[in-house]
């Protein structure tokens, strides 16, 4: 009896091995990420499920985007897209701007609907715009915009364009821009904390640490700090980026970075300039420690550091190059 006893547990402990061991169901695989299309020239649905199918709006995929530990990727198509066009939200005037989230990755440069391969991503050749010209009435510029014109924030045409065309909030290295160019943001508003309407043009950061790619940050203005783009309390990867005739009648047309610690790494700082008395045509930097490495400084107009100003800061330059 106790031998078959014996035989009878290590009957029920195999049958246990192999129910709930050797032949148990795979477990579920990770779900992989969710990809949205933008196209603003799609056909279809405009449900964001193809690039026939694309969204026409930038701010409806970003609208359609679900909290999630999932990563979600919108494909941009070639175009020029405003962040007060959506399908449904409601105008918001100069306060509209597109939303950067967390676990969601907005990539730009793709050829998108109407040619053999939709989804060919060519960022120097399918540009991709962010435009805050929201009446689209801007007088046309070229790269040739003298460097000490006040144009950008003053002129009549621009004083319904959107005080930051992006913004990000509160988040982490899981959400991405990559690809785009961002053009025409006028932070010109009412000086009130946190400064977001009077910060970063083109993008606008608080307590932020997000990752920003191969994106040209083209005239854009701000009244008191980051003509381009604004740090604050930020920690923003800036990797292959270039900004071209940006301007501030304060500090730093370029870049403002304020108790941050940008990385700002492969980058090119063109024709960018402060307003006659300021400072930090290129980077202006307070009470940060931003890492900078390998990027170009040129003809840059300030009348106190063209280039780069540490005030209060622990800046790190290596590898860089100053022209003019």
């Amino acid at each position: 009896m106790r031998i078959r006893g014996t035989l009878l547990v290590l009957s029920l402990a195999l049958v246990a091995l192999l129910t709930n061991g050797l032949w148990a169901a795979d477990p579920a695989p990770a779900a992989g990420p969710v990809t949205i299309y933008v196209d603003d020239t799609a056909p279809g649905l405009n449900n964001g499920t193809s690039w026939f199918h694309a969204y026409r709006y930038l701010q409806d995929a970003l609208q359609a985007v679900s909290p999630s530990a999932t990563t979600t990727v919108i494909k941009v198509a070639q175009g020029t897209y405003s962040p007060d066009d959506a399908t449904a939200l409601p105008s918001q005037g100069r306060d509209a701007t597109f939303e950067m989230k967390d676990n969601v990755k907005i990539l730009g440069g793709f050829a998108g609907f109407g040619v053999p391969f939709p989804g060919e991503r060519l960022i120097q050749d399918y540009h991709t715009i962010l435009d805050g010209d929201l009446d689209a009435n801007d007088l046309s510029l070229d790269d040739s915009i003298t460097t000490d014109d006040r144009f950008l924030e003053e002129h009549a045409t621009r004083q319904e364009n959107a005080f930051s065309v992006v913004t990000s909030i509160d988040n982490n290295h899981t959400a991405v821009l990559d690809g785009f160019t961002i053009i025409n943001g006028n932070a010109n508003g009412d000086r009130e904390w946190p400064y977001q309407r009077v910060r970063g043009g083109g993008i606008y950061l608080l307590t932020s640490g997000p990752v920003i790619t191969h994106c040209i940050l083209k005239l854009n203005a701000a009244s008191d700090a980051g003509g381009a783009l604004s740090n604050q309390a930020s920690m923003t990867t800036i990797m292959d980026c270039c900004f071209v005739g940006n301007y501030t009648s304060g500090t730093g047309a370029g870049i403002f970075n304020s108790n941050s610690e940008p990385d700002i790494i492969g980058c090119e700082f063109i024709m960018n300039s402060t307003d006659y008395g300021d400072a930090g045509g290129g980077i202006y930097d307070y009470d940060s420690a931003p890492q900078i490495d390998d990027c170009l400084f040129k003809n840059n107009f300030s009348d106190f550091g063209s280039g780069i100003v540490s005030d209060d800061s622990q800046t790190s330059v290596t590898n860089c190059i100053f022209i003019g």
